[in-house]
């Protein structure tokens, strides 16, 4: 696989890819249609298990995961979402 570097037109657009993963996870409790739907908009596959592992742009190194449900989650998506772009893009 070759990631896109911070000068591709995803991550050269850093803030704006961050916003748009926080807002997507900003209340998460569960992956519901809508969800799933504007992740993969975004770049992200999903995978189904004992919670979801999303994964960006189909590269490993770039995912997270997902409780299946609100309890599951202390924090839930937006911390993901903030994590996600902070340890694994590099996004602030």
């Amino acid at each position: 696989h070759s990631f896109p570097t911070r000068r591709s037109s995803d991550l050269g657009k850093g803030g704006e890819l961050r916003e748009k993963i926080k807002s997507v996870l900003k209340g998460y409790t569960n992956l519901d249609k809508k969800i799933r739907n504007q992740l993969e908009d975004i770049g992200f596959k999903i995978e189904e298990g004992t919670h979801y592992k999303v994964c960006f742009k189909d590269d490993p190194r770039y995912s997270f995961v997902l409780t299946k449900s609100g309890s599951d989650s202390k924090s839930g998506g937006l911390n993901a979402a903030t994590d996600f772009c902070t340890k694994k893009l590099g996004l602030k």
